[in-house]
């Protein structure tokens, strides 16, 4: 019996170990972003996207908004975003822009009410994926606030050492002029941590970064014809643009290790 028990023991860790060296994937999922639909106009791209994306084999995983979701967060945008989604045959997710609750009478519950919740996380496929709020009521630039990002710091000392970790929001990190007046509390969180990318909007431009060694990330609206397709595998990810120029044929920008080599990192303060 005891014999039975050690045989079945080291199997257990030969799987814990195969399933380790595996890694992450494989996966793809789509990053859209400034959608900026109003109650008539800007439809017809997201449909065309959900049509795209519903013909793709196989299926990516989700699809990830990161703000401007709407031209003026009002309910009646809202609720024609979230019509035009419902063909989509995989989940949605959406990060708040500065549009979306700027002008919107009911502040950043109007987000809320139509898509559950400002700031939230999932896994999927071996990695972590989390979706923050960088918006301010009333205001054009973006700030993480202390709630948020305390939640974050507990949300990420959840997951194995290692995980991938990928971030989602709305305001670019590291360009000229600053866009998040605190953005090195969010570096500082995050630098313990693998994190293979950032996604984010807010610039209308297809562009590409680094800040502290990470990648970021930037996609034009998704009405200009432009949204980033990335897939996951045990050693790599791919991040490709694919654009309306370009007859919607993905272009690879990136091909970058799950598992992030150590990286340089430079803070500045005020004393």
């Amino acid at each position: 019996m005891k014999r039975i028990l050690f045989v079945a023991w080291l199997l257990l860790i030969a799987c814990a170990s195969t399933c380790a060296q595996q890694g992450p994937g494989p996966m793809t999922f789509i990053h859209i972003t400034d959608t900026h639909l109003t109650a008539s106009a800007n439809t017809e791209p997201l449909a065309d996207l959900v049509q795209r994306v519903n013909a793709m084999a196989p299926l990516p995983a989700f699809v990830v908004d990161t703000g401007d979701v709407t031209e003026a967060g009002r309910p009646e945008e809202f609720e024609r975003f979230l019509q035009a989604m419902k063909p989509l045959a995989v989940p949605f997710y959406c990060a708040p822009g500065n549009h979306d609750v700027r002008w919107n009478p009911l502040g950043k519950e109007g987000f809320a009410k139509a898509f559950g919740k400002l700031t939230q996380s999932f896994d999927a496929g071996g990695c972590h994926f989390v979706v923050l709020d960088s918006t301010v009521v009333l205001e054009h630039w973006g700030h993480f606030d202390k709630v948020e990002l305390d939640w974050l710091k507990k949300d990420l000392k959840k997951i194995r050492r290692g995980t991938p970790v990928f971030l989602f929001f709305h305001h670019p990190v590291g360009r000229q002029p600053r866009q998040i007046d605190n953005e090195e509390d969010l570096l500082r969180l995050i630098a313990p941590y693998n994190v293979v990318a950032v996604f984010v909007g807010h610039g209308h431009a297809d562009l590409q970064w680094t800040v502290n060694g990470i990648p970021f990330f930037m996609a034009r609206g998704l009405y200009q014809g432009s949204f980033h397709q990335v897939e996951i595998t045990p050693s790599h990810v791919r991040v490709y643009r694919v654009r309306k120029e370009d007859h919607w044929k993905p272009t690879i920008i990136a091909d970058l290790p799950t598992s992030a080599p150590p990286r340089p990192r430079i803070f500045f303060g005020w004393d």
